[in-house]
């Protein structure tokens, strides 16, 4: 029944995926950061399902630097 209706998260742990009723509202990427999400159309009647997926920051971190890594000239 509401125009608008925010979902917001103040500091989610850095990589995490917010999933509401299987769809995709957004990826965070920094935990000092809000994030806020208008989810008044998303809503359903009845029941609502909201994931928040987190992943691990140290193993990110350890994958963008390997990918950004140049060879050691010997």
């Amino acid at each position: 029944r509401h125009e608008h209706i925010e979902l917001c998260f103040d500091g989610l742990d850095t990589l995490a995926t917010i999933t509401l009723n299987g769809e995709v509202l957004g990826s965070t990427e920094n935990m000092h950061r809000t994030y806020r999400f208008d989810i008044a159309r998303r809503l359903v009647e009845g029941d609502n399902e909201l994931i928040v997926t987190f992943r691990s920051a140290t193993r990110h971190c350890g994958s963008a630097a390997s990918a950004t890594a140049t060879p050691h000239p010997s």
